[in-house]
């Protein structure tokens, strides 16, 4: 019997710089949208983290991911985890606070408040 060459994660990487984001001829590697590889074996795990909340695109940059990987010889399982923008704040972040001492004002959904350093706005010159 033979054995199978290990797949590295390298020659992942190099098979989804063929993977072109839907409507670009860039590929998903050079716009930054793949997150991790994992390669177990002959099994490969990969994270896309889209920069829309568009399901068709998604899912046409999953399957073109898919068929990429399945074109590797030797390969396994492939798993194809794409994650769509998030909706709210990232991790760490807040929501900004409304302005203390401040009321609501009737009809405005957005308030906001611009510092002025003393000195620097209005000044004649």
């Amino acid at each position: 019997m033979f054995r199978r060459q290990k797949l590295s994660e390298a020659q992942v990487y190099e098979t989804l710089k063929t993977v072109k984001y839907p409507g670009y001829t860039r590929d998903i590697v050079s716009f930054g949208l793949v997150k991790s590889v994992q390669v177990h074996g002959q099994d490969v795990d990969v994270v896309v983290q889209m920069t829309t909340n568009q399901q068709d695109v998604a899912a046409k940059m999953q399957q073109a991911t898919e068929e990429a990987l399945r074109a590797l010889p030797g390969i396994g399982t492939v798993q194809v985890a794409v994650r769509l923008k998030e909706q709210g704040p990232a991790e760490g972040q807040t929501q900004p606070q409304a302005a203390p001492n401040v009321a609501p004002l009737p009809g405005v959904q957005i308030f906001l408040q611009w510092p002025v350093v003393r000195g620097e706005w209005g000044r004649v010159r």
